[in-house]
């Protein structure tokens, strides 16, 4: 479904996801069509095994569909080569996920500098410390540069993810159940960091099981048994209490 009359920034057509298992098929995601604009927060909204990471994680080209046709920014991108998709993967997208993922006994500030190391683009030290600091600062954890990230809570360390993901000044935010692993005050906290940067023009796709969590954006696709079962935008009525719950 297209949004806004504008152009997509995200095409899904007709997408198909099979894996073969000792002869056996198991379906993924059949038949889903999707399309995403600039400047969107939509949620993903699903049980447990309804598909809704790996649909994610094909929007972020850490996997691939078996049938459909996936356009970025007008793009095919089955037409993209490994390293191509290494390109976008570095550049276009950043990855909030559940866990975390941050190396346990090394510093927010290099945690957060590390995605610019694999980055097309070389910078000096000097200048990623500059960059690392200005994200980590955007989150809150200015004052938590140098502690270690074991040493951090889960609230923090997902601030850390949230800045290592910005780092590359990324068109797009994936967020796989940002929230899961944190108690609801923390989970408040960085549902605000994401409505602020959505404020400020991030296209923002968060997957989620909880509807409290979902309906924190614009836009909620349910998905069940692997096809989308509704696409909805959020009412202004219903955000508004929402955002007023954050503050």
């Amino acid at each position: 479904m297209q949004h806004n009359g504008a152009q997509a920034m995200i095409e899904l057509l007709h997408i198909y996801k099979e894996i073969r298992n000792d002869g056996l098929v198991v379906k993924i995601l059949q038949d889903v069509s999707l399309s995403v604009t600039g400047g969107e927060f939509v949620a993903i909204m699903g049980p447990s095994g309804s598909g809704k990471s790996t649909l994610m994680n094909i929007i972020g080209f850490l996997d691939t569909a078996t049938s459909g046709n996936y356009r970025f920014k007008g793009t095919d991108v089955s037409t993209l080569t490994e390293d191509e998709l290494a390109k976008y993967r570095s550049s276009e997208v950043g990855y909030v996920f559940q866990a975390f993922h941050l190396l346990a006994k090394t510093s927010v500030l290099e945690n957060v500098k590390l995605p610019l190391m694999y980055h097309a683009e070389r910078r000096s030290d000097q200048e990623r410390t500059t960059m690392a600091k200005k994200v980590i600062e955007q989150v809150g954890l200015g004052h938590r540069l140098e502690h270690l990230s074991n040493q951090l809570s889960g609230g923090e360390k997902q601030r850390v993810a949230i800045a290592r993901a910005l780092i590359n000044n990324p068109s797009l935010i994936l967020a796989d159940e940002p929230t899961g692993n944190l108690d609801s005050a923390s989970g408040i906290q960085i549902m605000q960091i994401l409505q602020d940067l959505n404020r400020q023009g991030k296209t923002i796709i968060l997957v989620t099981h909880e509807s409290s969590t979902a309906e924190h954006a614009r836009r909620v696709v349910t998905i069940r048994d692997g096809a989308i079962e509704s696409d909805q935008q959020v009412t202004s009525q219903r955000r508004a209490v929402e955002e007023t719950n954050l503050k």
